[in-house]
């Protein structure tokens, strides 16, 4: 569930056929937009049809504050929504899965409109899984991915942007958690590792979705 705007609410919600005998359980995905006044669904729509129980469907839904949202699906899918609930663009970039070490996990829109995503990528093709930042135009056009190859480093699990347009990533590195500055086009300002805190492995990160 996520607030749109004064008036709505937009719930994701799945599905299912109760298992036959010798059949796996299949599920199907689906989109309201809820009145706020009175919990009326203003519209209703599937996202995905019929699915195989082992190939399920993780979504995350990200407001830009205006009406609008940029609906990902499995961590590597980008569906934008405008403000009459039609999808203006769409695009997948090659984070692997919701679920793997190689997925985005955490997304916002900077103050301009931009994209930005946080999670961990192949870095050059070379296999090595690496904690990644990647921002988007309004439009879905990648413009920047910065890498961070800190050894025994954790996927991003929260990104914020403020108003002038920086970056702050959180994720673990070893000994703790850190927390990243970027500046709006993707430069590292500075990065801050926690170390000593108690029990750094149990530390929980608010994740932008």
């Amino acid at each position: 569930i996520s607030s749109l705007d004064a008036n709505t609410l937009l719930v994701i919600y799945e599905r299912y056929q109760p298992r036959q005998p010798g059949y796996s359980r299949v599920f199907d995905y689906w989109m309201a937009i809820i009145s706020k006044s009175d919990g009326s669904i203003l519209d209703s729509r599937q996202l995905r049809g019929w699915t195989q129980e082992g190939s399920e469907r993780d979504y995350c839904v990200v407001p830009n504050g205006q009406g609008a949202f940029l609906l990902v699906e499995n961590g590597s899918t980008f569906y934008y929504y405008d403000t009459a609930g039609n999808v203006a663009w769409q695009m997948s970039y090659p984070f692997d899965n919701y679920w793997s070490t190689d997925a985005a996990r955490t997304f916002c829109f900077a103050p301009n409109g931009n994209l930005v995503a946080g999670g961990a990528l192949n870095y050059g093709g070379s296999g090595q899984q690496l904690p990644a930042v990647v921002a988007f135009s309004s439009t879905g056009e990648k413009l920047w991915e910065q890498f961070f190859p800190q050894s025994s480093a954790d996927p991003f699990y929260g990104v914020t942007v403020d108003g002038s347009g920086n970056i702050y990533a959180a994720n673990k590195i070893a000994g703790g958690p850190a927390i990243w500055k970027l500046d709006p086009s993707g430069t590292k300002l500075w990065g801050y590792n926690y170390t000593g805190m108690n029990e750094p492995d149990r530390i929980a990160y608010a994740r932008g979705c």
